[in-house]
């Protein structure tokens, strides 16, 4: 028995085991971004932001039977809403499909063509905020941490 135990002990240190892998079912940064197809995979993704053809719940088309709080005025204004943050989650997710786009090694035709595919959503994303809040901070990056100061960034023009 301790013969089997030395045996498979050996084995592994003659494979080089390693424990510092890539994890196989999830996918990352450094095996993204290679080929057309994830660059396609990436911006598909934001075509699940664009509004349905369901209705506006804010419209007054929405009275009778079928009609929610929002629609007959008895809403209460909530705690807490992600109109702010949600916006920015998506513009985030198009600033990283724009700057590793650049990367891929693929033909500059090809990056561009998904590349300009992330801004219209970054710029359709901006859209809405300014609409609902005026001046709204322009970010045009990826952070890497939550403590870097542009995040709290507000330009106005004059």
């Amino acid at each position: 028995m301790k013969k089997i135990y030395s045996l498979l002990l050996a084995a592994l240190l003659v494979t080089g085991c390693t424990l510092d892998r890539e994890p196989e079912t999830s996918l990352t940064d450094k095996g993204f971004w290679k080929s057309e197809t994830d660059l396609r995979g990436a911006c598909n993704r934001l075509y699940i932001d664009l509004p349905g053809f369901s209705h506006d719940m804010r419209s007054d088309e929405l009275v009778g039977p079928n009609q929610n709080s929002i629609s007959s005025g008895n809403r209460s204004v909530p705690d807490t809403s992600d109109d702010w943050t949600k916006p920015y989650d998506k513009i985030g997710v198009c600033n990283n499909i724009v700057i590793k786009a650049e990367t891929a090694p693929l033909d500059q035709d090809v990056k561009n063509r998904w590349i300009a595919e992330a801004r219209f959503f970054r710029a359709y994303h901006y859209f809405d905020l300014v609409k609902k809040y005026g001046d709204v901070p322009l970010i045009l990056k990826v952070f890497d941490t939550t403590s870097d100061p542009d995040i709290k960034k507000r330009t106005r023009s004059s």
